[in-house]
Order: structure tokens, then C-alpha cells, then sequence
């Protein structure tokens, strides 16, 4: 079910990826799903991974940065080498930075194969830094969901109703795909409170290295992560991981 390849995949690559996930393929070996910022979303067979002693299980990790030396099969790639070059390890030892992690994590398993996205890559290992670094878990992930969005196409703009331009009482809506106000929202519209539009409207226009400055209490951060990721199953894509992050 994770397995993509490239176009044209008869040569062996080697590229920098984030390992999303992985399922168990044969008795020894493990299929990893990697986002690659050369190459978008890949699937890769690493042969013998499961065994007791084997010495690549650190890059079929969730959250594994790494250089991934991957030859051609049939199919699919085979894993010949990796250098890890960052593990993200502190953000198993926190659960509300694991499941911030997690969010991030499907938002790129989400994304379409073989396209990639520089950018979102970058935007993706600098929510993980923030995250490591003490950055509020809430105001770091609603950081990479505006950016997701960007990225994906479906910018929002939080100073305005995108139809008419009222600046009142604003809702998301997925239906109109954007903001818009209580004149022209449509049903399953999702409103959002002074403070969670606010909020909202801050971190869209902001850079991750001033994440930190943000000081807002953890249900306002919660409420704009809950109506922006509900807003985000219904335009582009469920997150499953969403659901727990908020429940914490």
C-alpha cells in the first residue's frame, strides 16, 4: 500500500529523505515510505532490516534524516546504504512532540508520488527543529499545516472573507476552499473564535525562527490546530494523527 517509484527507476540514486513510515515486507525485510527532497514521496525495500543485528534499523525510523543510497529493483528501490544525519530523537521522549512530529509526518505521506517540494521539505525538518527546541508543539505544527496548505496550493488568508471581504465573524470553508464570513459561508463551514482567527492570521505571516515569541494559552493553540486539520480532512486530506495531538 506505501509503494512509489520514480519514472524511469532502472538507475541507482542517492538522495536526502525523511523516513515517514514502514511496513513489514517478507519475514527479514521492511518496505520505508521516504520523502525525498529530490524526488517527492518513494518507497524503498530494505532487505534483512528486521534481523536481530542488522545496522541500518535506525533509517526506517520515523522522523530519520539521512543520505539514502538506494540501487534499483524491480519495482521499487533497494536500500544499499544510509548516513543518518539527524535522528530527531528528543521528539519520542515528549508524546505531544511525538504526535506534532506524527502530523507533520502524514501531511508528507499525504502528498502525491514522485513530486517533489523543496520547500516543504525545508519547512518539514524546520517544524521538527522547533519541536526538539521547545517551541509550543500547538503553534509549531499550525505552522506546518499553513505551510502545507501554501505549499499544496490552498493558501489561506485570515485578514478577510475571500468572497466578499468582510472582515467580521470568519469561518473556514472548505466547500469555498478558504476563509470567508457568516454571509457567505455554505454548510460544514468551521467558525473560528476572535482568538483562534487571530492566532490564525499571526502565524500565517510569520517565519518558524519566530515561533518562540508566540504567548498564547495551549486551548486557543488547540482550538486553531482542531479547525484548521478539520478544515484539511474535508479540502485535501484526513489526518489521523491530528485527532491524538489535540486530545493531549
Amino acid at each position: 500500500p506505501i509503494t512509489y517509484c520514480i519514472n524511469g527507476w532502472t538507475m541507482d540514486i542517492s538522495t536526502k529523505a525523511i523516513a515517514l513510515k514502514s511496513v513489514d515486507y517478507g519475514e527479514n525485510d521492511k518496505i520505508i515510505l521516504l520523502y525525498s527532497l529530490e524526488y517527492g514521496k518513494i518507497s524503498v525495500r530494505a532487505k534483512g532490516i528486521k534481523k536481530p543485528k542488522a545496522k541500518l534499523k535506525f533509517c526506517q525510523e520515523p522522523f530519520c534524516l539521512g543520505v539514502y543510497e538506494l540501487a534499483a529493483g524491480h519495482g521499487y528501490y533497494v536500500l544499499k546504504t544510509c548516513q543518518q544525519l539527524e535522528s530527531f530523537y528528543s521528539l519520542r521522549e515528549d508524546i505531544v512532540c511525538f504526535y506534532g512530529g506524527c502530523v507533520v509526518l502524514e501531511c508528507l505521506a499525504a502528498l502525491q508520488p514522485e513530486e517533489p517540494d523543496a520547500r516543504l521539505f525545508v519547512e518539514a525538518l524546520k517544524t521538527f527543529d522547533a519541536l526538539t527546541a521547545g517551541v509550543n508543539a500547538y503553534i509549531a505544527v499550525l505552522y506546518f499545516l499553513l505551510q502545507f496548505l501554501k505549499q499544496s496550493g490552498y493558501e489561506l488568508n485570515f485578514a478577510a472573507c475571500s468572497v466578499c471581504g468582510d472582515n467580521s465573524q470568519l469561518y473556514l470553508d472548505p466547500a469555498v476552499g478558504g476563509v470567508v464570513c457568516k454571509q457567505c459561508k455554505g454548510e460544514g463551514a468551521i467558525a473560528l473564535s476572535a482568538g483562534t482567527g487571530n492566532l490564525l492570521k499571526l502565524v500565517s505571516s510569520m517565519t518558524s525562527d519566530k515561533l518562540a515569541n508566540i504567548r498564547v494559552p495551549d486551548a486557543v493553540s488547540k482550538e486553531a490546530v482542531h479547525s484548521l486539520s478539520s478544515y484539511i480532512a474535508v479540502a485535501v486530506q484526513r489526518l489521523k494523527s491530528a485527532t491524538e495531538f489535540i486530545r493531549l
